[in-house]
């Protein structure tokens, strides 16, 4: 299951497949890398203000969400922005959730963007004029905490389907006029992808 980037206005969307790769960070952070987003229409001239963002986890309490620039090692705050994005799917069933809810499919529909602060904004910004990607890892700052953001390419999986994470960042502050083609679609498959992993 895939679909395309898509972005009306100064809204930016892209979905990618889910790496599954889990990192162990020294100290009390246990990451897991969820792929490298990347935004088929040019940055806007403002810092960000607002974002939607879903994933595909199972076992997680309170995964924070941070993007930047690292696809190797989780940098902490070095290269990496918290968006303030928190997700949570408590059981050991693989499920997409969707923080603060789903971006609007057609005018009036959806939910507003989550307020990211100016200073996390403003670097997103930059580090998205300067590389055209965003790197995206969940992060849990409990080292036992054993959340998974399964792949389909995780051997054993079990599952064909692709496991999809999405974000959607805005610089508009009225997002309820932009229609994001395609992600009803991806949105109502994943939320019923509760197939269970097998390690």
């Amino acid at each position: 299951m895939c679909f395309c980037s898509v972005s009306q206005a100064d809204f930016l969307f892209a979905s990618s497949q889910q790496a599954g790769t889990v990192i162990e960070t020294v100290g009390t952070q246990r990451a897991v890398y969820l792929g490298r987003f990347f935004f088929d229409r040019p940055t806007p001239a403002e810092g960000f203000i607002g974002i939607w963002a879903g994933a595909t986890i199972q076992n997680a309490n309170n995964v924070q969400l941070f993007l930047g620039n690292s696809n190797l090692t989780f940098n902490g705050n070095i290269s990496m922005v918290s968006t303030g994005v928190a997700l949570s799917q408590l059981t050991s069933n693989p499920t997409f959730v969707a923080a603060p809810g789903l971006p609007p499919l057609t005018p009036g529909t959806g939910v507003a963007p989550l307020a990211l602060s100016a200073s996390a904004g403003n670097t997103l910004r930059q580090l998205l004029e300067s590389n055209g990607f965003l790197d995206g890892w969940l992060v849990s700052n409990n080292p036992n905490h054993l959340f998974t953001a399964p792949s389909s390419s995780v051997p054993g999986s079990g599952n064909p389907v692709a496991f999809n994470a999405f974000v959607g960042i805005t610089a508009v502050p009225e997002p309820g006029s932009m229609a994001l083609v395609g992600l009803l679609i991806v949105g109502a498959g994943a939320v019923r992808l509760r197939r269970r992993f097998v390690a």
